[in-house]
């Protein structure tokens, strides 16, 4: 069974890369990384992530977004076909929805910590600790996971209709983004929002003048996450099994 699944992932990666599907989301984030460390003064660790936290979210969302809206039903079929089992078949594809989750979260994490060593720890307003980078990459690692399951959310065996779907991802993506304040604003949204991943939950937590990370926090912050995410892949994955192809 592993080997079936290893071998599925790593056939989608392939495809998925000699497609160059990856190239536009990763101009965008060299753009954004170039800007974010390459050219400016020293910055809080917390603020820092946080702003890398949301990026991520809005950049995995597109590339969850470009996978799911271009699949090829031949080519999943013979898939399928090879593997001989919708569990495998199934997990195979989000599986390979987080390993390019967390392939984006772990660059955007990897190169300011690379740039603060070879800058002599000049990056950050402080020294960045052991500490501080677990809890980088885990609250990345929870915004992309989460990214890629809501852009993925409506795939074309979910919604046919292409334009319904582009227009219901971004809506989603723009409301996750500010849920609070639509409910500070409209009280009674709560109600169905709730839907709605709480990816400010960072904002909650960190405030900004907050520049010391808490372990357990983070955690808790990507828990949620990706307990959302294993909510959204489930779905997906069930009405795609439903629908057939």
């Amino acid at each position: 069974m592993m080997k079936k699944i290893i071998e599925s992932v790593k056939y989608q990666l392939q495809l998925y890369f000699k497609a160059n599907k990856f190239v536009m989301p990763f101009t965008m984030m060299a753009v954004f990384l170039y800007f974010m460390y390459f050219n400016t003064t020293s910055s809080e660790i917390v603020a820092n992530c946080k702003i890398t936290y949301y990026f991520i979210f809005f950049l995995t969302v597109w590339i969850g977004w470009s996978v799911s809206s271009s699949e090829n039903t031949i080519m999943e079929q013979t898939i399928l076909l090879r593997i001989q089992s919708n569990p495998i078949y199934y997990f195979s594809k989000v599986l390979f929805l987080i390993l390019l989750s967390f392939m984006t979260s772990a660059i955007c994490g990897v190169i300011p910590i690379v740039i603060n060593l070879l800058n002599g720890g000049t990056l950050f307003k402080r020294p960045m600790t052991i500490y501080d980078i677990v809890n980088f990459l885990l609250l990345l690692c929870g915004s992309s996971l989460i990214g890629g399951a809501l852009g993925s959310f409506f795939h074309v065996r979910v919604l046919k209709d292409r334009k319904v779907a582009s227009g219901l991802t971004i809506l989603f993506t723009l409301l996750t983004f500010t849920k609070t304040a639509v409910i500070n604003e409209i009280p009674f949204t709560k109600i169905f929002l709730w839907i709605l991943p709480p990816l400010d939950c960072f904002s909650k937590i960190y405030n900004n003048e907050i520049d010391s990370f808490q372990l357990l926090n983070s955690f808790i912050i990507f828990l949620i996450l990706f307990i959302y995410s294993f909510l959204y892949f489930t779905i997906r994955s069930c009405v795609c099994y439903k629908n057939k192809f």
